[in-house]
């Protein structure tokens, strides 16, 4: 299992590169609507391509052939990203945002795949904490080498990109980890329907839509929020943002020790009701928890309760999904389940801009707190059972 740990470091690498490079790389070559196309290309490509990946991947019985591929094109589109043409660095830009957007759903079956089911939560737990840790490690190096310029600090990254992914290629030469399938099975509007509207997943898939729509459409804009609302210095916003992660990847590495307390489904409801109820307290009381004296205690409170909360959720959603189905259709959930993580994310943020511009922060915070509030009542109606 160390070899899957430490293998997830390379997704920590380029979550990094998408998300504090990417953007201001591309708004040195285009407008800002050019990047945002960039990102959005890429995102539709890994919506389409996740649920194949899936598909092949079960029917070979192997995760990590699918991985290194990603691992591959992250590491090429961040050198393409490293140069000074622009054609590389657009088409870079995709491959990059395509990879971040695409990695979760095999890892997250190689995980599962790993080790028995009644052990999945410590796993899932201990590999989101390294690729929440490991990004925010890349944070540092970006934050070290940027004044150097983008070219070396890219160069850097992509070490961190492909270097990792040495370990669980080394840990893994023995045999498969499930027998290939005799066929694959088919991706048509059929199948997608019967898996989406199984009693079993449907309340799950709605808890992932929702869940990743509000915090979708919240993460861009922290940092924007914190800087206008609070008049925190952008660099200062950044590096609060970067410490959640942080945090967030600690509490994801205890995730077994509470599941022995509270199960799987309770520890995930109560996370999600905790951001709820924080989305619903900034929107009743906005003005004064900004305003008051102790803001900044209040700060660092919802600092420390939300990155909590995030830090069990990006554990519990995989662990919890991998408990609904069986093995030999691990990696086809997964990667329709990162189709919804995507879709909802591309939709949230259009939404959430529009709802900033036209009735500000406070009311985003609603939008926010209703969006985890229906993922809350979802989880609490999932069935945590292994099959269909």
């Amino acid at each position: 299992m160390s070899g899957v740990f430490l293998g997830s470091i390379s997704i920590g690498f380029v979550f990094c590169v998408v998300n504090m490079i990417l953007i201001p790389l591309l708004n040195g070559y285009f407008s800002s609507d050019v990047s945002g196309l960039t990102i959005s290309a890429g995102m539709l490509v890994a919506a389409i391509a996740g649920p194949f990946i899936g598909v092949w991947s079960d029917r070979i019985g192997r995760r990590l052939p699918f991985i290194g591929v990603l691992i591959c094109i992250a590491f090429t589109g961040s050198l393409m990203l490293a140069g000074r043409n622009i054609a590389a660095v657009f088409a870079g830009g995709i491959m990059v945002a395509f990879c971040a957007y695409s990695l979760l759903g095999p890892y997250s079956s190689y995980v599962a795949d790993s080790d028995v089911f009644e052990r999945n939560d410590r796993n899932f737990g201990l590999v989101m904490g390294v690729v929440n840790v490991s990004g925010f490690a890349a944070s540092l190096i970006v934050n070290r080498f940027l004044d150097r310029g983008f070219s070396i600090t890219l160069l850097v990254l992509s070490a961190g990109i492909v270097i990792p992914f040495f370990f669980p290629v080394l840990s893994s030469m023995k045999a498969r980890t499930e027998k290939p399938r005799e066929y694959p099975q088919r991706i048509n509007t059929v199948s997608i329907a019967s898996i989406i509207t199984r009693l079993a997943l449907l309340p799950f898939f709605i808890m992932q839509f929702f869940a990743w729509f509000s915090l979708g459409g919240l993460f861009p804009y922290v940092t924007s929020f914190l800087s206008s609302e609070t008049s925190m210095s952008l660099p200062a916003a950044a590096a609060w943002f970067g410490a959640s992660t942080f945090l967030a990847g600690i509490v994801s590495f205890s995730t077994g020790i509470f599941v022995r307390v509270l199960n799987q489904k309770m520890l995930l409801l109560l996370s999600l009701s905790v951001m709820a109820l924080l989305g619903l307290i900034y929107f009743l009381l906005y003005e004064t928890l900004l305003k008051s004296p102790g803001a900044a205690l209040i700060g660092i409170v919802t600092f420390v309760f939300s990155s909590t909360a995030l830090g069990f959720f990006y554990s519990l959603s995989p662990a919890i999904l991998s408990g609904l189905i069986a093995p030999d259709e691990r990696g086809t959930i997964f990667g329709l389940n990162s189709t919804f993580m995507i879709v909802s994310q591309a939709i949230s943020v259009g939404v959430m801009g529009r709802i900033i511009y036209s009735l500000g922060y406070r009311t985003m915070m609603l939008v926010c707190a209703g969006g985890f509030l229906i993922a809350a009542v979802s989880t609490s109606i999932i069935g945590i059972n292994r099959g269909k």
